[in-house]
């Protein structure tokens, strides 16, 4: 008698997706620049991050995958998060926490759809521009790769090609 290996159970093959998900989000997040040589980030230091959104939707979760995978990895982590409206104090509230030349990691969500129609509002544009005018900025795009094109003085940039929860931990790992 010849017998058939036992079918892998349902937990099994969620299990195998699941790892198969994360290896092709890690090949998939690159370090495309690091001109100031901030990289790989102390995770014994703390981290400062903000998430920029396109837009609030009913369902988002109440912060990003990404707060929970720094988390993870970092000693302590300020994480902001923000849509299309940035409050006036976002810039301060950012800066007041970091020792100066610590970098602030940037994550923009820009999806080719949303690019396109919406792109980054001018209050996000400025709230990176400013930030990289008082330390360094390690931007991050969620997306579409040439939404990096518009910030030349990034001290460092990294993109996913995706905003799904497995591409925000590859994040957080591409950053130690």
């Amino acid at each position: 008698f010849s017998h058939s290996p036992p079918a892998a159970s349902d937990d099994d093959k969620q299990a195998t997706a699941a790892a198969e998900a994360e290896r092709i989000a890690a090949k998939a997040t690159r370090v495309l620049a690091d001109r100031a040589g901030v990289l790989p980030l102390d995770a014994g230091q703390g981290v400062t991050a903000l998430v920029l959104k396109p837009h609030h939707r009913p369902p988002d979760p109440s912060e990003q995958p990404l707060a929970g995978a720094l988390r993870d990895r970092f000693a302590a982590v300020r994480y902001f998060e923000t849509g299309p409206e940035v409050e006036a104090s976002l810039a301060d509230d950012l800066l007041a926490g970091p020792p100066d030349g610590q970098p602030i990691v940037v994550a923009m969500i820009v999806k080719p759809a949303a690019w396109h129609a919406f792109g980054l509002t001018e209050s996000q544009d400025a709230l990176i521009r400013r930030l990289m005018t008082e330390r360094p900025v390690i931007l991050a795009c969620l997306g579409v790769e040439n939404a990096l094109d518009r910030y030349p003085a990034a001290a460092a940039k990294l993109v996913t090609h995706s905003d799904v929860p497995v591409s925000q931990r590859a994040l957080a790992a591409a950053l130690v």
